[in-house]
Order: C-alpha cells, then sequence, then structure tokens
C-alpha cells in the first residue's frame, strides 16, 4: 500500500526550505522614531503617575518596540524606539504609518511645572506639553 499524498510531499518541502536557511538571521537595526503628537494630563497632583500617549510615526517594515521614558528634575524625555529589518532582500513600502503607544512617568514633587518632551530624529523640533504639579 502506497502511504504518500501531496501534503506529506508539501510538508517535506517547507521543512527542507526552513531547515536550509529560507529566513532572515540578520539582526535588525535600532532605530529612534518620530513622535507627532503627545497627549498627558494638564494637572496631575505631586508624585503622581503622569500618563503619556504618544503617537509614533513608523514605515511600513519598522516594529516599534517602545517608549523610553527619562526624567529630570523639571522635564521628562520621551523616546520612541524601533527596529527595521536589516535584510537587502526585503523591499519595504515607503508609506507612513501612525500608532497610539502608551507610557508613564511620576511627577516630580519639588517643581510647579513639568515639560514633557518628545524627541524627533533629524533635528526636527520637538514636541512639547505642560503639566502643571499642584
Amino acid at each position: 500500500m502506497n502511504v504518500s499524498s501531496p501534503f506529506l510531499h508539501t510538508g517535506l518541502i517547507v521543512a527542507a526550505a526552513l531547515l536550509s536557511g529560507c529566513r532572515n538571521t540578520t539582526a535588525p537595526t535600532s532605530l529612534v522614531l518620530a513622535i507627532s503628537d503627545l497627549s498627558v494630563p494638564a494637572t496631575v497632583v505631586r508624585g503622581a503617575i503622569i500618563p503619556i500617549d504618544a503617537t509614533v510615526q513608523y514605515g511600513a517594515c519598522d516594529r516599534i518596540t517602545g517608549l523610553d521614558i527619562a526624567r529630570t528634575s523639571n522635564e521628562i524625555l520621551v523616546t520612541a524606539k524601533g527596529e527595521r529589518p536589516n535584510d537587502p532582500n526585503v523591499a519595504c513600502p515607503a508609506i507612513l504609518l501612525e500608532k497610539k503607544v502608551h507610557g508613564e512617568a511620576r511627577a516630580p514633587s519639588n517643581t510647579a511645572t513639568v515639560i514633557v518632551v518628545a524627541s524627533r530624529p533629524a533635528g526636527a523640533e520637538p514636541v512639547t506639553r505642560t503639566v502643571q504639579v499642584q
């Protein structure tokens, strides 16, 4: 009795292709993504958590990895991080996408205002918002 089937044959071809290296093993390139808008509350209580919603712009092949948030005495610096495939065989469409990404930071306890600053690559003007701390 012959147990051959087209599904078995296709499965063997797919398995052989995967084992032979038909996948991208090159590490992606890390990058800073543009933040086009920030949403923060106008007022918070000292020491409270400030919710930060950033509108992040990214390319069709980019992947958002998150927000880096650093605080100084009177500023909160927000940077959107991402990755891009490092494969010359991948053609990425030249489209710009946007996605809201959430982060948070603790409000300072020693200042009346804090400036939330979103970094932008290529020297563009940063997006800033002011939060009153009560």
